[in-house]
């Protein structure tokens, strides 16, 4: 299992987040806004 950082909020960091929980992954989200940092870790939960 690896940790994985994705800067940015948009839709490649959802994307991208949702294949890498789904392998096992850590994953943690940064941004500006911390409500769309928050909306993308909801969706990949």
């Amino acid at each position: 299992m690896s940790s994985i950082t994705l800067i940015g909020t948009g839709n490649m960091a959802r994307t991208i987040s949702t294949l890498a929980v789904a392998g096992g992954n850590t994953v943690e989200v940064m941004g500006r806004d911390q409500p769309k940092a928050d909306d993308v870790n909801e969706f990949t939960d």
